[in-house]
Order: C-alpha cells, then structure tokens, then sequence
C-alpha cells in the first residue's frame, strides 16, 4: 500500500496543497506555507530540506508504513507450573495437537500432529492441564525451558 493510499481521507480534507508530513512522527498536518504563520512547521515537516512539490509526490508514491499490531502480554505461570519448571535443566517443552504436553532434549521440529526430537524423542509426557495457557498447538517453535523459567508467576 502506498501512502497515498494509506493517508486518501486526510488528504482530502487537507487538499492536496495542504498536505505536511511530520518528521518525528509521519502524522499528516496542515502545511503552513507562510513561514510568517508558523515557522515551526517548515523545520518539523519531512519535505523541509526539498521542494514541497517534488518531496510531497515522492513521498506519497513510498510504500506506506505497516501498523504494528499490540504485541500480547506475555503469559504467566501458575503455581504449579512455576514449581515444576524450576525442576528442569534445560531443553524444550511442545504441546501436540492432541493436547499432550512433552519435554525434550533436543529441539523438537514441528510434525502433522505432534513434535519430534531426534535422536532421542522426549522425556515425558506431561499433564494436559499444566502450561494449558502458555504452551499452545498454535505455536510455531517449542519453548526453551529457559524461556519459561523468566515468565511471572499468576498471584495466589
């Protein structure tokens, strides 16, 4: 998507020849042509060091910055879990499609249906219930036990 794509309502209500871009920020601003109007605006608009015109079109045919989507909170342990993952070393934990919790020493690679570890497979298999919030299916890479071991524990 272009920017002039991404910014059409804007500049419409602005009008073509209205049309600043903040450089700190990328905001769409009133241009205020007339330095005597506001002096400030010139120095903090991103065509200042350009012609308006030319710098304007170059700008509106970019590719437009994507939106960063609010990464999630990370999650956090039970009780429970806490005390079970300080008991590990090291190593990897993957939930399989059908729910079952694993723990392995190896990297695991997404299968089908389930992770596999080679040369040897894995550990154990481990309560459904337990790390049900944090270790998904969905997920696209195991998780390092180390990784674990740093998320909050839920309060009491």
């Amino acid at each position: 998507m272009k920017n002039w794509e991404k910014y059409a309502e804007q500049i419409k209500k602005l009008g073509i020849f209205n049309v600043a871009v903040l450089e700190d920020t990328e905001e769409i601003a009133p241009c205020r042509v007339f330095p005597h109007i506001d002096k400030n605006m010139c120095r903090r608009c991103k065509f200042n060091n350009t012609n308006c015109d030319s710098g304007l079109t170059a700008w509106l045919y970019e590719e437009a910055e994507e939106e960063k989507e609010p990464s999630a909170p990370p999650p956090k342990l039970t009780q429970e879990e806490h005390i079970f993952i300080r008991n590990l070393y090291d190593g990897y934990m993957a939930r399989d499609f059908d729910g079952y919790l694993f723990v392995y020493d190896e990297k695991p690679e997404r299968m089908w249906d389930s992770w596999e570890a080679a040369p040897v497979d894995c550990y154990f298999a481990i309560n459904k219930e337990l790390f049900k919030d944090v270790v998904k299916w969905d997920d696209e890479e195991p998780w390092k036990i180390e990784d674990l071991k740093k998320l909050e524990v839920k309060p009491l």
